[in-house]
């Protein structure tokens, strides 16, 4: 349900892949001042002792040549952005953004083999569903505010190309 002027969503409800509502958003009453006066923004938290951190992307149009791939997204989805992370040390994460234009869905994949065990299979809590696996031993995780199937028809066809570098060609 939208507002027809501002086109604001009033009520929002979220299904499951059978219909049934599994969370839900609602306004109960809601006015809508000509001006928010700038004040209205500032924090009424003391924030002096508070540090902020940044962790730089490195985008993948910055020489980073992308790892992992798509082989099947559901109709609508279209890859919005992407990008590599830092991980733990030197460890880098590829994070890749997937929208049907509603729903976004996010996607984690390890740049180099697993170590050591890590989670795998279906997890959920309300509405967010997340797909994990290993895909030629690297760790690639799936996560969304869409139905299980959504995140395990993409996790299931996410591919990994090693690239001549990670070959055992090289090695002497």
């Amino acid at each position: 349900w939208l507002d027809r002027d501002t086109g604001l969503p009033l009520r929002v409800t979220v299904l499951d892949e059978n219909g049934q509502g599994i969370e839900q958003m609602m306004f109960t009453e809601v006015s809508f001042p000509e001006r928010i006066p700038d004040e209205a923004f500032e924090s009424s938290h003391d924030t002096t002792s508070f540090r902020t951190i940044f962790q730089a992307a490195e985008r993948a149009s910055s020489g980073h040549v992308a790892r992992w791939r798509a082989t099947v997204l559901p109709p609508g989805f279209r890859e919005m952005m992407r990008d590599v992370r830092r991980g733990i040390g030197e460890e880098t994460v590829e994070h890749f953004l997937y929208t049907d234009g509603l729903a976004t869905v996010s996607v984690y994949g390890a740049a180099r083999p697993v170590r050591e065990a890590v989670f795998t299979g279906a997890s959920n809590m309300g509405a967010m569903n997340v797909h994990a696996r290993e895909v030629d031993g690297h760790h690639v995780t799936v996560v969304g505010e869409v139905p299980q199937a959504t995140v395990e028809l993409i996790g299931s066809g996410l591919r990994f190309d090693p690239g001549p570098e990670d070959s055992d060609d090289d090695a002497e």
